[in-house]
């Protein structure tokens, strides 16, 4: 994995960070709604309390679809930059590791890819040797 990917991975995970805790202060804030005695002292700080733990929980969703969507964003500004030939090429392999490997396809490809970028290759050279490899060329 890359840095660029790492920063989608994290805006995921501090999405499901949001999402877990705010579930669970809604849990305890519930369990002390119910308690009548406090209900009455409190109300208005449980309201408050409320109001945070809800938008605590869409701010972890939005932070999990913005992580997915900046992920896709940076896979598909890599297919643009690729030459035409590298490009078919690289939409026929990440179809055949998709019918594979199904919703992780594209990423095994992509960090197959990152794998040889680090050896030395460049991007193009890359998927041609991912291609050969796989017999596509």
């Amino acid at each position: 994995m890359n840095k660029n990917q790492w920063v989608g991975t994290a805006l995921q995970l501090i999405g499901l960070c949001y999402v877990i805790s705010s579930v669970f202060g809604g849990l305890v804030l519930l369990s002390l709604a119910s308690y009548a005695p406090y209900a009455r002292e409190f109300g208005v700080i449980l309201i408050l309390t409320g109001l945070f733990l809800f938008l605590s929980f869409v701010t972890g969703i939005v932070s999990i679809i913005a992580g997915t969507i900046f992920a896709e964003k940076l896979r598909m500004m890599k297919v643009e930059e690729l030459k035409e030939p590298e490009r078919s090429i690289y939409e026929k392999l990440a179809a055949a590791y998709n019918k594979i490997y199904s919703a992780y396809g594209q990423s095994r490809l992509d960090n197959k890819i990152e794998a040889y970028i680090e050896k030395g290759f460049t991007r193009e050279e890359a998927i041609q040797k991912i291609a050969k490899e796989e017999g596509y060329t």
